[in-house]
Parts: structure tokens; sequence; C-alpha cells
């Protein structure tokens, strides 16, 4: 609004009028930034911050808060000028200094004894002691019902019976009456009574399985004499069973059970066997008589089956092939897929561009890498080279 500058003797009268007006209008707004915007303020003025929320002075350079340069009370402030303490006493003590700028925590302590108001040894008149001997209280030790290895935390109730048994029932399934060591022992004399010799052997008892014989006279009807005796297959008593396991066993059996007829077994000599066809030979010495080291797989020796490519074979010895075209009359170095190990024997050239005719190549200067190539045609030709050697 107003420029505090304004106005200065040089300017016109019909300016002044402005000036005073915009002056006036500054002051009547408290000269609150948010409303009018003061130019060249002077030291000392005084205004209004509603921002802010405060009174500020100017001093020449910034705006300060009034309150900084004079002792000022007013209803609302961001702290007190002085902190206060803030003391907690009797049966919880503490104390922390507050000028009221934020929220204090107090760390208080909780005393006891005579005069504090609290006794922590005491709950309802007794001691703690006294809570934590429940058994003593109790007359009996209590057991603990579930969370055990392999258990759920169903609710198991046992109780005496009308019929003067004690029963079991797990939520509200019933399980009967339990089983004690005086009715198991009536009940198992009463069932095996009448069934037992004065040696104390029991007859006319029928195990259909168990884990032990115990001091069984008889496996199967055979004493265990006899089983004992069974050192080997020819003193197997007759019509005795003979246990085969089922359990893999390394190498080759000197005897192997089988037979033709499916009733009947027999020991046979795989010495003996003569396989007519099989998947496989495994680890057969020969083949139609041949021995392994006498036979040849191509796809078990190097090669490169390309227009100019090579085998090797079983002897050590390299064919090599390929295509060369010729400029007539000059010598040309021809490269092999891949070296020879020891040396080049032969080169053979013949006719590979399908026009017929004679073909004149001279092949000389063989490395174990390179030959030397001469069209003596009188112009460009195209041959097919073979090389051979180890």
């Amino acid at each position: 609004m107003a420029n505090w500058l304004k106005p200065v003797l040089t300017d016109l009268y019909t300016n002044v009028l402005d000036w005073l007006k915009a002056r006036d209008t500054d002051i009547a707004k408290g000269l609150d930034p948010a409303n009018v915007t003061v130019e060249n303020p002077q030291s000392g003025f005084i205004r209004w911050s509603s921002a802010n929320r405060r009174w500020e002075r100017f001093d020449g350079t910034s705006w300060p808060v009034l309150a900084s340069s004079y002792a000022i009370n007013t209803d609302t402030a961001s702290k007190w000028q002085t902190a206060r303490t803030i003391t907690l006493t009797g049966g919880v003590t503490g104390a922390v200094s507050w000028d009221g700028s934020a929220n204090a925590t107090i760390t208080a302590a909780v005393t006891q004894g005579p005069g504090s108001g609290l006794n922590s040894d005491l709950l309802d008149g007794q001691q703690g002691a006294w809570y934590a001997d429940i058994p003593a209280r109790l007359g009996f030790t209590p057991v603990r019902q579930g969370t055990g290895v392999g258990q759920t935390s169903n609710i198991v109730h046992i109780g005496w019976s009308a019929a003067s048994k004690l029963k079991a029932t797990v939520d509200s399934t019933d399980f009967g009456a339990l089983a004690f060591e005086s009715w198991t022992a009536s009940y198992v004399a009463s069932a095996i009574a009448g069934k037992a010799n004065d040696s104390g052997t029991y007859s006319g008892l029928n195990v259909g399985y168990a884990t032990s014989a115990g001091n069984a006279d008889t496996v199967d009807g055979w004493h265990r004499d006899d089983i004992r005796a069974w050192g080997n297959l020819t003193g197997k008593p007759s019509g005795a069973d003979i246990p085969f396991n089922w359990s893999g066993q390394a190498g080759q059996p000197a005897w192997v059970w089988g037979g033709n007829d499916g009733s009947n077994a027999y020991v046979w000599n795989p010495a003996n066997f003569s396989v007519a066809y099989a998947a496989s030979a495994g680890s057969a010495n020969t083949i139609n008589g041949y021995p392994a080291a006498q036979l040849w797989r191509t796809d078990q020796e190097a090669h490169s089956f390309t227009s100019t490519g090579y085998q090797k074979l079983p002897s050590g010895l390299i064919m090599q092939w390929g295509t060369h075209s010729h400029v007539g009359g000059t010598g040309e170095i021809v490269t092999f897929p891949i070296p020879f190990p020891t040396a080049c024997l032969n080169i053979t050239t013949s006719n590979a561009d399908g026009l017929g005719g004679n073909l004149n190549i001279q092949a000389y200067n063989l490395t174990t890498t390179n030959f030397t190539a001469k069209n003596n045609n009188a112009g460009a030709v195209k041959s097919a080279w073979l090389a051979i050697g180890y």
C-alpha cells in the first residue's frame, strides 16, 4: 500500500493526498502483512501478524517478536518464561522440569513400606509366596491337562461312576471304564482258565500275530533245533519253506534259482547261460567273435561332416577333404580343416565346377597344415581335393 518515504517536498500536491490515504489504510489494518504491503517501514514500527498470531516490532531490517523486547504477559503463550518442576511424592515418586512448550513424561517409582500407602509384599493380606505354593493350599498336586507331546487341548473328565468304576470322558465322548491291574489280571486268568498245564505251558491259545514268540516250542510246527540245523539248503527238512530276502546284492552269484514249469525250482550255474538276444552287451568280451578293440564306431571318432571336413580313424589315419577355386597360372595355399599330427601323405584333386574337360592342378609343398595348389589351366577353375595323413 503506502510507501513510508512519501511524500517528499518535490512531490506534486495532487499526489500528497494519495500518499496520506495509503498511510491511513496501512495503520487501520495494523500493518498486518496478510492485508497490506508496507514499503520502506521505519525502525520502531509495530505491527500485528495474523499469520504468526503475535505483535512484532521493526528493528530496521526484520520484524522480531515484540514480547522478546518487552516483558509482556498474555492470555496464551508458546511456553512459560520460567520452567517449573513437577514432583510426585508418597507411594509414587518422580519429578520433571516443564516449561509448558511440549508434553513431558515423569519416570515414576513405586515405593513400599509403612507410611507409603502401598505394600507390594501383600495382596489381599497374603504374602506372594502364599499364592506361589498352590499344591500346599490345595492339599494335593494337580495334574496338568493336555499340551504334552502329541496331545491336544481337549477337556478330559475322569470320575467315579454309579457302577463303581472309574470312567473317562473326552469333551462329550464317553470312553467307558478304565482298566486297572487287578481287573486285567482277573480277566486274563478267567480267559485262559483250563488251557494251561502244571509246567506253565499254555495250549489252545491262538495268537494271530505277535511281535515275539517268547518261549514258544515250535514255529509253524518246526522245532528250533531243526531250524538251527539249516546250515544250507541241503539241511532243510523236507517240506519246509525257504526264505527269500528281497535285498539287492552286488556281483554275480555262483548259483541261481530257476525253473521251467512254474512249480519246481532248481539250482543253476549262470556260467552255462546263453543269451540269444540282448538289448545291450554290458561288459561282453566279444561280439560275433571279434574283440571290442577291433571294432570301430564312427560316431565315437572325431569328425566333421561338412563340405570342408575330416574323419579320424582308430588306426590314427586322418582323411580331410574340401574344394578350392583357382586362378589360372598361379600357386595358392590351401589350408586343411585340422592339422595332421605328423605328416600329410598324399593329395588328390578332381574337377568340381561341372564343366567337364581335363583338369591340370598341381599339388606340392605338403605340410601338416596346408599344401600349395597351382592351376596349370588357361582360366579359373574349381577343384575338389582329398588329403590323407596321420
